[in-house]
């Protein structure tokens, strides 16, 4: 539902942003798992503000459309 959101955002609109958000929301339910995760005693906690290093494999990715 994400990767189709973010596919109809960047042709209606900013393709750029579009893919800023999708990360964004990728990065936050990876945050929710891993909390899941914590609470069920499977995961390290991770310091508040900082993201966990699963959910590090994220960030850095280029969403900068081909041909830009």
């Amino acid at each position: 539902m994400l990767r189709d959101g973010a596919m109809s955002a960047g042709y209606l609109g900013d393709p750029v942003a579009a893919g800023e958000t999708l990360l964004r929301g990728i990065e936050g339910l990876l945050r929710v798992h891993i909390a899941r995760r914590a609470d069920q005693g499977s995961a390290t906690p991770t310091p508040p503000g900082r993201l966990p290093a699963e959910a590090a494999l994220v960030s850095g990715t280029d969403c900068t459309p081909s041909g830009v």
